[in-house]
């Protein structure tokens, strides 16, 4: 859709009180970028800023385990310690 000439989808837009710079969105995805006990590496960091550096409006961030017995997959991130 189209509106003065330019396409909604890169309009600016949010959802209040959080601002936008377009509408688009980068669900959560499994990268595999993980370490092995599920944390945060540098390779999963820069793939997320490389998106946001891209024109992504907002990402959420990866698939994501809360506890360990709900892992799909090896190197998935991990949020149910603390060190994690």
């Amino acid at each position: 859709m189209l509106f003065d000439g330019k396409a909604e989808l890169w309009r600016d837009g949010g959802m209040a009180p959080l601002r936008l710079r377009n509408r688009t969105m980068r669900s959560a995805t499994w990268e595999g970028l993980a370490d092995a006990e599920g944390r945060m590496t540098a390779p999963l960091a820069e793939a997320m800023a490389a998106l946001a550096r891209g024109g992504v409006g907002l990402v959420t961030f990866s698939h994501t385990t809360v506890a360990p017995e709900g892992q799909a997959s090896v190197r998935q991130l991990a949020i149910y310690t603390d060190a994690q």
